[in-house]
């Protein structure tokens, strides 16, 4: 069984921190989402940014998370790890509910199953801080 290990980005200081998911209800603030790390520390974060880890890793070993964009080794297609319902491109009815990559180009003919990819794929940044990848794949460096 592994850890259900969650990221997000702090409020303070923009950085991405890891750990398990709180909730913290305040009268007057509203819901409040917290992440707290190995250490004990809790920090509060962008609700938008909350990812859960996968328990998988891409071809260089790399942790994946939801939110994370991936790129197909030999096509260059690039995606968007999501969770939840999801049709493959042979189901007529019905459907799977777990991790998946939403690929942004042949999205109907592709399978989405995260598991088929990840020895194909690898991670080339963050949804919430390289939208601008969605477009066009790698970076220039």
């Amino acid at each position: 069984m592994r850890d259900i290990i969650f990221r997000g980005r702090r409020l303070d200081t923009k950085e991405f921190t890891y750990g398990y998911l709180w909730a913290k209800n305040n009268c007057t603030v509203g819901r409040r989402i917290l992440i707290m790390d190995s250490a004990g520390n809790k920090y509060e974060v962008d609700q938008k940014t909350i990812g859960q880890f996968t328990g998988r890793t891409d071809k260089n070993g790399k942790e994946a998370y939801g939110g994370d964009i991936v790129q197909h080794l030999y096509s260059g297609n690039v995606g968007v790890i999501k969770f939840g319902l999801y049709l493959d491109c042979d189901m007529i009815n019905g459907g799977h509910v777990g991790f998946y990559v939403d690929w942004q180009k042949n999205r109907d003919i592709l399978r989405k199953d995260l598991t088929f990819w990840l020895e194909l794929t690898e991670i080339i940044g963050k949804v919430h801080e390289h939208k601008h990848l969605l477009d066009g794949g790698k970076e220039e460096k």
